[in-house]
C-alpha cells in the first residue's frame, strides 16, 4: 500500500506541474460510543452495556484524495485506510482519468463511492451524515435494486463494492439554461477484501443514461434509467437465468424561494418487464435566518404484489438509529420514513441540532403481522475546533416496535437502545 501511495503522490506532482489546478484533500473521521445500552424487551438476558466501543461507530476512517485538472486532462485517486473490522483495510477507493474537449468530457476508472446527482439536501448533516442524519438516501427503503437510485456508476445489489466504469457527458447551454447528457458503461470487477479471502465479482455488466436540466437560481431536474442483466437472488429458489433489470427515476430540485431548497421525485425497479418495487421522496430545508434551519425527509416505498421473483428480500435496507442495533429491521411490503432535523448555530463555534426519525410499517407482511413504528432521536452539539475540524457529541435513543403486533419480531415489549456517540472529524 505504501508503494501505491508513493506512486500516486509522485504522479500527482508530475501531473500538477502541467495542470491548471491541483489539490490534496483529507476527510478523516474517528468516533465511538462512549456508552451504549441495548435492551431487547422480550429477552432480559440480552440487555447489554458497553463503554468506549471505538470501532462500533465510524471508527478510524480516512479518505485521502489526490486531484489534478487542467484544460484537457483531469485525474483523481482516493485512498481509504480504515481500522474498521478485525484487521482493518487499506483500499484504493477511487481512481479515474478524464479528458475534456470543449463541452464534451470523458472519464474512466473505478469508483467505490459512486457518482450521485446532488439532490440529497444534506446542508445540515454535520458530522453525523449517514448513521443519523441521512439513514436513507434517495431511492428505495428496501434492499432493492433502486436503493441509492441516483448513483450513476452502480446498481445496488447487482454490483459489489467498487465498479469499473467509462463515462461520457456533453453539456448544451443557452443563456442560464443548461442540458447535460451523461452515458455510462458499468462493469463489476473482482477485488479482494483484506478482511477475507473472498472476491467480490458478480460478473454483471450494466449501463446508465442521465439527463440533467438546470436553470440558474431556479431549479434543476434529473431523469435517468439504469440497466443490467442479472440473476434474481431469491431465498430458497435456484435462479440461474439472466433477466433484464431496469431502474428508471426522476428528481426535481427547486431553489426559487429564498432560504428554501426542496427535492421531489422517485424511482422504481423493472425486472423482466414487470414492476418490482417503487419509491417516492420529498426532501426540504428552510433557513429561517442565518442561525436557525429546519430539514425534512419523507419517503414512501412499496413492493409490487405482481412480481415476487425479482425480490431479493423484503427487508428494510438499514437499521434505524439504535433500535434493533443487533437485530434486522422489520420486513414488510410498504413502509414510510419521516425525518425532521432542527439546527441552531448558537455561535461560530457551537452548533446545536436535534432530529427525530420514524420508520412505519404500512402493510401486513405475508404472515399478516404488522411491525409497528421504529423511532430514533438524536440531540447533539457540534464544537468547531478550527477550520475544517470539529467534534460532535450527543445522545441517541431508539425505540423499536411501537404499536407492533405481539407476534412481530419485537414481541410484546418494544426494544430500547441508548448511546452517547462522539465523533471527531477533519476536512481539508
Amino acid at each position: 500500500m505504501k508503494k501505491i501511495i508513493s506512486a500516486l503522490a509522485v504522479s500527482a506532482l508530475v501531473l500538477g506541474s502541467a495542470a491548471a489546478k491541483t489539490s490534496v484533500n483529507l476527510n478523516y473521521r474517528n468516533g465511538a460510543f462512549l456508552y451504549f445500552y441495548g435492551n431487547n424487551g422480550e429477552d432480559p438476558k440480552s440487555t447489554s452495556h458497553t463503554f468506549g466501543a471505538l470501532n462500533d461507530y465510524n471508527g478510524g476512517q480516512d479518505t485521502l484524495s489526490l486531484k489534478a485538472s487542467g484544460d484537457i486532462i483531469d485525474v483523481q485517486a482516493d485512498i481509504q485506510p480504515t481500522t474498521k473490522g478485525d484487521k482493518g483495510d487499506n483500499r484504493l477507493n477511487v481512481i479515474k482519468f478524464g479528458a475534456k474537449w470543449g463541452a464534451f468530457h470523458a472519464q474512466a476508472g473505478w469508483n467505490g463511492d459512486g457518482i450521485n446527482g446532488g439532490y440529497r439536501v444534506t446542508n445540515d448533516a454535520s458530522n453525523h451524515e449517514g448513521i443519523f442524519f441521512e439513514t436513507f438516501k434517495l431511492g428505495s427503503l428496501f434492499n432493492s435494486y433502486s436503493n441509492y437510485a441516483d448513483n450513476q456508476v452502480s446498481i445496488n445489489t447487482a454490483f459489489e463494492d467498487r465498479e469499473m466504469f467509462a463515462q461520457a457527458d456533453y453539456t448544451i447551454k443557452a443563456d442560464d439554461l443548461s442540458i447535460k447528457l451523461i452515458g455510462t458503461a458499468i462493469s463489476d470487477r473482482a477485488w479482494k477484501n483484506s478482511n477475507s479471502d473472498n472476491y467480490n465479482n458478480t460478473k454483471n455488466n450494466g449501463f446508465s443514461v442521465f439527463v440533467d436540466v438546470a436553470k440558474a437560481k431556479a431549479f434543476k431536474a434529473e431523469a435517468f434509467v439504469k440497466g443490467a442483466k442479472t440473476i434474481a437472488k431469491v431465498k430458497g429458489v435456484a435462479a440461474t437465468e439472466e433477466k433484464m433489470l431496469l431502474v428508471p427515476g426522476l428528481y426535481f430540485q427547486g431553489t426559487m424561494v429564498d432560504g428554501l431548497i426542496f427535492t421531489v421525485g422517485g424511482a422504481a425497479t423493472l425486472y423482466d418487464g414487470k414492476l418490482s418495487d417503487w419509491s417516492a421522496d420529498l426532501r426540504g430545508r428552510y433557513a429561517i435566518d442565518d442561525q436557525l434551519s429546519v430539514t425534512y425527509f419523507g419517503k414512501l416505498s412499496s413492493w409490487s404484489e405482481d412480481d415476487r421473483a425479482a425480490k431479493k428480500n423484503y427487508e428494510i435496507a438499514k437499521n434505524v438509529g439504535l433500535a434493533g442495533y443487533n437485530k434486522q429491521v422489520f420486513a414488510t411490503k410498504t413502509a414510510m420514513w419521516n425525518f425532521v432535523n432542527v439546527r441552531y448555530a448558537m455561535s461560530p463555534v457551537v452548533i446545536l441540532s436535534a432530529s427525530v426519525g420514524a420508520l412505519t410499517d404500512l402493510a401486513q407482511f405475508e404472515n399478516g403481522v404488522k411491525q409497528g413504528t421504529t423511532i430514533s432521536l438524536h440531540p447533539n452539539a457540534e464544537f468547531v475546533a478550527g477550520k475544517g475540524a470539529s467534534i460532535t457529541v450527543g445522545a441517541a435513543l431508539g425505540f423499536g416496535g411501537l404499536g407492533a403486533d405481539e407476534t412481530s419480531i419485537w414481541g410484546k415489549k418494544m426494544d430500547i437502545g441508548f448511546a452517547i456517540p462522539v465523533l471527531f472529524r477533519v476536512k481539508m
